[in-house]
């Protein structure tokens, strides 16, 4: 697994899985996500992975089923 930022090709792959999962209520590009999660990470508590997932994809019932 690489670190540090992501390459162009990584990006594009994201942005096109947040599109193909999302819907209206989630989070649909790579901005949004980036936005997203430096609210996460400034947050005064922790913000446990349930809670920020479900509100990625939209709701509970959007969460998206893996290949």
């Amino acid at each position: 697994m690489n670190q540090g930022p992501l390459n162009e090709e990584e990006l594009e792959w994201l942005d096109d899985t947040l599109t193909q999962y999302g819907n209206d209520d989630s989070v649909l590009d790579v901005s949004e996500l980036d936005g997203m999660l430096t609210a996460i990470l400034s947050a005064p508590g922790t913000i446990q992975l349930s809670q920020w997932q479900t509100a990625l994809w939209g709701g509970e019932s959007q969460l998206p089923h893996w290949e």
